[in-house]
């Protein structure tokens, strides 16, 4: 029977491990870490990726840590691997933007933190979400009215510079006549707090959306 963490070398054998880092350690470029559910404390350590070592994420994973930068750090070399699933990602800290790559050239390839919700507004009301469809930022973003026509969606350090992407649907605001949307990606300061939509022509109707629209928004680590 495996243990909690399976390493499937290229081999085909099976090695068992319960600790993250010393599954990392012991794979090699081209294996692939099955991680299985449970939770994985990294306490105030990192855990330290290896360029190539792929890994496949079950349902039911948690990876916790407190260290006072974020979850997962590259340790400063260039990293490229494939994610595949959707592990829970906590910090006691309350890092939002859990996943650290501190190499500019590290990617987690197929592996996005993602919010999607089907939103109302009207008004100058601020949006507000009538089903969210998808949420695994580590937060809710809180929506608010901006100016007129323009509305903002905000949670601290959940939106990363040049990793964030977003799409926006929609039917017909209320003048058929005025493209429906204008859409904004903002980041805050030092925070990269925020991102907005906005009503293509934003005088027109009072700047409301006059109708239901749904965001998507997908942040790479």
């Amino acid at each position: 029977m495996y243990s909690t963490i399976v390493l499937l070398k290229s081999s085909g054998v099976s090695q068992g491990f319960t600790d993250l880092q010393e599954a990392e350690d012991a794979a090699v470029a081209g294996d692939c870490i099955i991680v299985y559910p449970g939770t994985y404390a990294l306490g105030a350590g990192q855990l330290i990726l290896k360029n190539g070592v792929n890994k496949k994420f079950l349902p039911g994973v948690t990876i916790s840590s407190d260290h006072a930068n974020g979850t997962i750090i590259d340790n400063n070399v260039a990293c490229v691997q494939t994610w595949e699933g959707e592990p829970t990602i906590t910090n006691t800290n309350g890092l939002n933007k859990r996943i650290v790559l501190q190499h500019a050239s590290s990617e987690c390839k197929g592996f996005f933190w993602e919010y999607e919700a089907v939103m109302f507004q009207s008004d100058t009301l601020a949006p507000s979400a009538g089903q969210i469809i998808k949420n695994t930022l580590g937060g809710t973003p809180a929506w608010v009215y901006d100016t007129v026509g323009s509305y903002q969606a905000i949670l601290n350090n959940a939106f990363l510079s040049d990793k964030t992407f977003v799409s926006v649907s929609a039917g017909l605001s209320k003048d058929v006549s005025e493209s429906p949307f204008a859409l904004s990606v903002a980041g805050y300061a030092a925070g990269l707090n925020v991102i907005g939509v906005s009503t293509g022509n934003p005088v027109a109707n009072g700047g409301e959306f006059g109708n239901s629209f749904t965001v998507h928004v997908k942040v790479k680590p």
